[in-house]
């Protein structure tokens, strides 16, 4: 089953500038993904990585937003 509260709740948190919280959320929903079939994901993935890209990016953590911005492509 996708997680869309977490994914949503993930991407309020960057966007209320609560920046750790967030990127904590998107990467427990990415271990939670990894463990489920393709099909199901293929749409949700991509958007996880690059909200989580963003949220390395504003902690100018700049390899690690690179890293999941190539992912999400």
């Amino acid at each position: 089953m996708i997680h869309y509260k977490m994914f949503t709740e993930g991407v309020i948190f960057l966007m209320k500038r609560k920046n750790k919280t967030g990127i904590k959320l998107l990467t427990s929903l990415i271990e939670k993904l990894q463990g489920q079939q393709a099909a199901t994901t293929d749409y949700i993935t991509p958007l996880v990585y690059l909200y989580r890209a963003y949220g390395y990016f504003v902690q100018d953590e700049f390899d690690k937003a690179l890293k999941d911005y190539i992912k999400s492509n």
